[in-house]
């Protein structure tokens, strides 16, 4: 054995060395070169692809070029096609934009064919991000959809405790306005999954903050890099080892109270009124394990923090460029709580002037470019 492998190496230096390495040099640039010509998604062919200039354009520059100038690439894309299916290239993957005629042909396709929570997984980078734990389980849409929904007038009045604690504690101390709309967003989602007195504990308030801020950077950084390069990138994010240490404590932290409440089951009493009750009642198998209902809690909350927050300091922003509409969205508040006496769950439908004022500042000020 040893004889072969000497003999091996003795005509890998030899005569035939530059041969090899001419080969193997080929075979590198050969998988290199679809590596960056590789991208996640499959591309419709009668869907154009927005974005590249030429017909042969390679596939890495049009990527590249989507990452420094994707608003204005979707929006040439809608302008042009708005009528019919066209093609975005991004680093990581491709993506068609169909037009709203396809939305309820698109509703009536089974999870099997189109799975729209693998798509926001991928978007998300969910392999790194932590988001594909939700892969593969109707969990959090039970809980969320078929519990909370039904359920939210009846939440008016929690809200509006949590909301006044919360204009009480963030507000009057307001050095970060962004920071303090955050921290009052994650105080309601605490209240809304948690309950008392677990939504008021300050270090499980400011983690839900942070992970939501390291999530979002991871990935935005990584979807300018293609997949291939993924897990080496990842582990050079410090954003990236900041959602795991996070992630740790938030499940050291509601894990505990998962337990205790698994182990009070049987006991005789009215169960809370929360989310977090309703994942340990509807969950099965794998997903009953307090750690793994603890991880689910942060991503089932990661959405709100991000969309809530970011819809409230819109609108107020452009409240304050726009004065002229602080007295009649005012009066209209007033006259609201005067006819309810009070917040209650039917005041909410009878703020016609906020709810459009709050649709155009989100048409105008939209989440993403898509």
């Amino acid at each position: 054995m040893a004889h072969a492998y000497d003999v091996a190496v003795e005509k890998l230096s030899g005569e035939h060395a530059t041969t090899y390495a001419w080969i193997a040099l080929v075979l590198i640039a050969i998988l290199g070169l679809r590596n960056l010509t590789y991208t996640r998604g499959v591309k419709i062919p009668e869907a154009p692809i927005v974005g590249a200039r030429w017909w042969w354009e390679p596939l890495f520059i049009t990527k590249y070029r989507y990452t420094t100038n994707a608003w204005q690439i979707i929006h040439d894309g809608y302008t042009k096609y708005k009528d019919s299916p066209f093609t975005i290239v991004r680093p990581e993957s491709i993506v068609t934009v169909l037009p709203k005629k396809y939305v309820h042909e698109l509703r009536n396709v089974p999870e099997s064919k189109l799975y729209a929570f693998q798509a926001l997984a991928d978007d998300l980078v969910g392999r790194y991000s932590g988001i594909d734990i939700m892969l593969g389980s109707d969990l959090n849409f039970h809980a969320v959809q078929n519990k909370l929904t039904p359920r939210i007038g009846a939440f008016t009045a929690v809200v509006q405790d949590e909301l006044d604690f919360a204009m009480e504690h963030d507000f009057p101390k307001c050095n970060d306005f962004n920071t303090s709309i955050l921290r009052i967003v994650s105080r309601i989602t605490l209240r809304t999954f948690v309950g008392l007195p677990l939504c008021r504990n300050e270090e499980l308030l400011r983690l839900n903050c942070q992970i939501v801020e390291h999530i979002f950077t991871t990935m935005v950084i990584m979807r300018l890099f293609p997949l291939f390069l993924h897990p080496v990138i990842a582990r050079l994010l410090p954003p990236y080892w900041h959602i795991q240490r996070i992630k740790a404590r938030i499940v050291a932290i509601v894990a505990p109270m998962i337990r205790d409440r698994q182990s009070s089951e049987k006991s005789a009493g009215e169960k809370p009124e929360d989310v977090l009750q309703w994942y340990i009642d509807l969950a099965k198998g794998e997903e009953a394990h307090p750690e793994n209902i603890a991880t689910r809690y942060i991503y089932a909350m990661l959405g709100s923090l991000f969309s809530v927050s970011g819809a409230i300091k819109d609108t107020l922003y452009e409240i304050c460029e726009r004065p002229e509409y602080v007295a009649p969205l005012r009066e209209e508040i007033n006259a609201a709580m005067k006819e309810d006496g009070g917040w209650t769950k039917s005041t909410p439908g009878k703020l016609v002037r906020l709810d459009g004022f709050m649709r155009e500042v989100q048409r105008v000020n939209p989440p993403s470019a898509l």
